[in-house]
């Protein structure tokens, strides 16, 4: 037993502080790799950020299409005003309570029940 030329903890002496390195390294890229992470996923930039994003477009998209839809609507209607007479008279009627010369007004009230 005497005739052992090392220890153990002899010969990985040299080996430990090469390990030691490797594993500091090591671990400071997997924090690293971490923080990559959660920066990615919760960041400015990041994947919850993309999906708030995509969200937000989407109802803007629709935003969109409604307001095409009313603009639409509000084209017929002008180009009826322009074109048709009696769309004019429709309004006329309908929105001033116009009536037109030598028509009569009745106004029915309903009869309280007793």
């Amino acid at each position: 037993m005497a005739d052992t030329p090392s220890t153990p903890s002899s010969r990985r002496q040299p080996a430990t502080r090469s390990a030691r390195l490797r594993r500091v390294v090591q671990s400071a890229l997997w924090v690293g790799a971490a923080l990559l992470i959660v920066e990615a996923l919760f960041g400015d930039r990041g994947f919850t950020a993309m999906i708030e994003a995509r969200k937000q477009h989407q109802a803007a998209e629709l935003a969109l299409q409604k307001v095409r839809a009313e603009n639409a609507a509000l084209r017929g209607q002008a180009r009826r005003l322009k074109e048709d007479t009696s769309a004019i008279e429709e309004i006329a009627r309908r929105d001033l309570h116009l009536i037109a010369p030598g028509e009569v007004v009745v106004i029915v009230k309903d009869a309280k029940p007793q």
